[in-house]
């Protein structure tokens, strides 16, 4: 007897009619498909699987599950069009691809799409063994290492300098569906999470880290304060178009490794777990105490004297880690208030307007 993979269209739509019904068909043979066309490249094992022996494991027009969008780019790609040839380019990138993907599989995440040097992943409640969140943190971990492994073994011996990569998580509902034609089809999540992931992955620049996210992911990897991730508060934000402040987090490491700290050059210093723990510390305190700061509004003496001794906070992190950007970025800020006064009606928050 032939399997549903094996069945021709025309056969395909006299059992829907006759039987089953077309929508079910559909979306049965839909995700069959998907499982046979990922070809363990873009699917993690356990998902190709659950596709094999359950194609209802994806429901026709989708389903909206708790997830987990990580988006990640290399943004300075781009300049090896002017420095190599097309083949040298394409060998290059999917280098990067291959090793990348393999990591993110590896972690339980599903590859959404490629966009050039730029990957779209995602981990769902489906898929991830355990949390969704703490897979894609650890994806997004093993990735950047990936990039900076292949910085010192491929790219800068060809010349090519090392390439910084940013990416950007967010966590939340999402809908989850089989997207796209006879062509090409597979799994592919769609919302506000992947939205909000590129622009997370665009936030990294401004507070010079490598992987960025919000509190849902912090509240999902780390459920009942459970430490399985090592997240730091960057900033409470307001992004354009939104009306409600979120607050962002660096994602640090996993649970007893130590900090690779981004520095400003290029590549990166991996700290011990201890001194990561006094980092976190020291930062955690001087981050709170800037945030309550807005308190003092209207009372000029105050601000001043408050934000000089933040200010002062800051420099101590940055005279231990001196690669430390963020704390530079909150260091130039207290100077910011120093000298001008706090806006009336200040909550801390910060506005993006891009």
């Amino acid at each position: 007897m032939p399997t549903l993979l094996e069945f021709d269209f025309v056969t395909i739509v006299l059992i829907s009619l006759s039987s089953i019904g077309v929508l079910s068909i559909y979306g049965r043979i839909a995700a069959a498909r998907a499982a046979r066309l990922a070809d363990g490249s873009q699917m993690p094992k356990s998902v190709r699987e659950a596709l094999d022996s359950s194609p209802e494991f994806v429901k026709h027009g989708g389903e909206i599950r708790d997830a987990s969008v990580l988006v990640c780019d290399l943004p300075e790609f781009q300049g090896l069009f002017e420095k190599l040839k097309n083949e040298e380019i394409v060998d290059k990138l999917n280098m990067y691809l291959r090793e990348a993907t393999k990591v993110i599989s590896d972690s339980g995440g599903s590859i959404d799409n490629y966009d050039c040097q730029r990957i779209q992943a995602f981990w769902s409640d489906r898929e991830a063994r355990g949390s969704h969140a703490l897979g894609a943190c650890r994806g997004a971990l093993r990735t950047v290492e990936t990039i900076w492994r292949l910085n010192e073994e491929h790219y800068r011996p060809a010349g090519l300098g090392a390439f910084e990569i940013r990416v950007g998580i967010r966590s939340g509902p999402a809908l989850v569906a089989i997207v796209g034609t006879n062509v090409k089809i597979g799994l592919s999540v769609i919302g506000p999470a992947a939205e909000q992931a590129r622009r997370f992955e665009q936030l990294c620049l401004e507070f010079g880290v490598h992987i960025l996210t919000s509190e849902e992911t912090v509240r999902h990897a780390n459920p009942e304060g459970e430490a399985r991730v090592v997240f730091r508060p960057l900033a409470k934000l307001r992004l354009k178009g939104k009306l409600d402040k979120i607050v962002v987090y660096e994602v640090m490491a996993m649970a007893g490794e130590g900090y690779a700290q981004k520095l400003m050059y290029g590549g990166y210093k991996r700290w011990s777990v201890a001194e990561t723990n006094a980092l976190l510390s020291m930062y955690s305190a001087a981050i709170l105490f800037y945030w309550s700061g807005a308190e003092l509004a209207g009372d000029r003496a105050k601000e001043i004297d408050h934000y000089q001794r933040c200010h002062g906070m800051f420099q101590q992190i940055i005279a231990r880690y001196p690669e430390d950007y963020p704390s530079m970025v909150y260091r130039q800020l207290c100077q910011q208030w120093i000298e001008n006064k706090i806006p009336e009606g200040w909550d801390g928050v910060h506005v993006i307007l891009r």
